[in-house]
């Protein structure tokens, strides 16, 4: 039985996250899952959805997958996965398109790209992983998105945009300028964080 699924609008936010959710489950998702003896460390900890195959060699994402540009259908909506190791080896991001009054916007589900206590100088969380930090930050740099969300509510001022919702105005969510923002400071973060452990600085420090 085939499921149905609601009509997506750009204000339904939640209805897209869940939409990326259900979608990475049923793509596969158990795959990856089903080897937890192949599964890896990630900075302070233990990554939930990075394994490396049991084939041996490559790595798998959650939906065990090692190739960007897979895509993942489901009630008519395609989902176009970025793999952007760094954050987490298997970190990826989620691209699919969503029109809306006749106009077709490029929406982005963001995995991360910050530090988040990884140990990236000395002892490394893992020995690719500032080449990986640098591929995925010139990656960015190329990409495009006009509603970009991401896992926290505060990467992607959600609180903010929500207060702004009101009929007729326009919709605070789309913003072609935001990913290139966040990847910019996001950058410039890896690279304070990098200094400072490079100088034997701690990998996390608390806010």
């Amino acid at each position: 039985m085939r499921a149905r699924l609601p009509r997506l609008k750009i204000t339904g936010l939640f209805s897209l996250s869940l939409l990326a959710f259900v979608a990475v489950l049923l793509g596969g998702a158990r795959e990856a899952a089903a080897y937890p003896q192949f599964q890896f460390s990630s900075g302070t900890n233990r990554c939930g959805q990075c394994h490396y195959s049991p084939a041996g060699g490559g790595m798998l994402t959650s939906w065990g997958r090692d190739e960007s540009g897979d895509t993942i259908s489901l009630g008519g909506v395609t989902l176009t996965a970025n793999v952007m190791p760094g954050h987490t080896k298997g970190c990826t991001t989620w691209i699919m398109p969503l029109t809306e009054a006749g106009v077709t916007h490029k929406v982005m589900f963001f995995c991360s790209i910050s530090v988040a206590g990884n140990p990236i100088a000395g002892k490394l969380a893992y020995p690719s992983i500032v080449s990986d930090y640098r591929a995925s930050f010139a990656r960015l740099k190329k990409m495009d998105a006009d509603i970009f969300l991401a896992p926290h509510g505060a990467q992607f001022h959600m609180e903010e945009k929500l207060a702004k919702v009101k009929t007729g105005a326009p919709n605070p969510f789309i913003d072609a300028k935001e990913l290139s923002d966040m990847v910019r400071k996001a950058e410039a973060a890896f690279d304070k964080n990098l200094a400072r452990q490079q100088a034997g600085g701690a990998a996390y420090v608390p806010r």
